[in-house]
């Protein structure tokens, strides 16, 4: 049998379209429907704006802080970053905001990225940075900065 390049090329392009329409097709990993048939979103954070996190406020979320440990920490507030003088305006329709969370002192965890879980946003991979015991709280904050490409 011989083969010229001309269908070895055919065969890989039917290949990959056939790769890339299954894809298409295919649930997105993360996705899992729960018991009733409802699609909990796993997302990453890009996938989140300012308007989601705001509606979620005063909830709470659940942080794996490892394999077998979790924490869990209530949004307390979402915030817009201000721009420093001098700074180019963003694009239309960027954004960049802060998130601060709070959560008990004796489950506080080390600055790092988590994996953060919420009933209405799914779960998502996010950095948190310690930035100080109150009573008996840790709060954690978040920044989102997409106000320049």
């Amino acid at each position: 049998m011989n083969l010229s390049r001309r269908d070895i090329l055919k065969g890989a392009a039917a290949t990959l379209l056939t790769g890339a329409a299954s894809m298409a097709i295919a649930p997105r990993p993360g996705r899992s429907k729960d018991g009733a048939g409802a699609t909990t979103p796993a997302t990453g954070v890009d996938e989140l704006s300012r308007m989601a996190f705001s509606g979620a406020a005063g909830s709470d979320f659940e942080v794996r802080v490892g394999a077998l440990q979790t924490s869990t920490v209530k949004l307390t507030s979402v915030t817009d970053l201000v721009l420093p003088a001098g700074a180019p305006a963003p694009a239309p329709g960027k954004e960049g905001f802060a998130l601060l969370f709070t959560g008990l002192s004796k489950q506080a965890f080390a600055q790092g990225t988590y994996t953060l879980d919420h009933p209405a946003l799914g779960s998502f991979p996010l950095f948190l940075v310690p930035v100080g015991p109150v009573g008996s709280s840790t709060s954690y904050e978040a920044v989102i900065n997409r106000l320049w490409p």
